[in-house]
């Protein structure tokens, strides 16, 4: 059986409103026209289209297909570019990444293109911390007495032709450990 291929790319096409509506054209009801336009409306989803339109963005991407996640939670990992692990800050390091906000946070992140046939849109970005702990700005390197958190917060998607939301990860950010006591 031949492996599905996932669509990294919207190959021809420019993220704009006229590409982005003609995913909405298949729905017979006005009402899931006008939900499907509000999905790809959304400030999120419109710079996600933006930045998988840079090839060379992409190239970097992980790609996990979420398609065939129910209940039994099995996730498919298409295609890997490269691990993920905490980097090591340095001159070479900095040089190379010095226009990458993600690379260069003491919270750094990666982002993956997770993509499923059955929501709307089907590729989003999430982010994922390539550090447990935060990189120390004196020694530049990980600090594991503080952490690495996902900043998330949930935007509108379609899903089996219902609106719903779908929580998905922007960035990482640096945190103080919580700490609770067993009583």
């Amino acid at each position: 059986m031949a492996e599905e291929s996932i669509p990294v790319t919207l190959q021809g096409t420019e993220p704009n409103k006229a590409v982005l509506h003609a995913e909405c054209q298949h729905f017979e009801a006005a009402e899931d026209r006008r939900n499907c336009e509000q999905v790809y409306a959304t400030d999120y989803v419109i710079w996600s289209e933006k930045m998988l339109a840079d090839e060379q963005f992409v190239s970097d991407l992980d790609v996990i297909d979420m398609s065939d996640v129910g209940d039994n939670k099995h996730l498919r990992q298409k295609r890997s570019a490269r691990g993920s692990k905490c980097p090591t800050f340095n001159t070479d390091y900095t040089t190379r990444n010095r226009k990458k906000v993600n690379q260069l946070s003491i919270s750094p992140w990666k982002y993956v293109l997770t993509y499923d046939k059955n929501r709307l849109p089907r590729r989003l970005l999430n982010a994922t911390c390539l550090c447990d702990g935060c990189i120390n700005i004196r020694t530049l390197r990980e600090d594991q007495s503080v952490i690495s958190k996902e900043l998330y917060f949930e935007i509108l998607i379609m899903k089996n032709n219902k609106l719903t939301k779908q929580r998905v990860n922007n960035g990482c950010f640096c945190s103080l450990p919580l700490l609770i006591e067993k009583e």
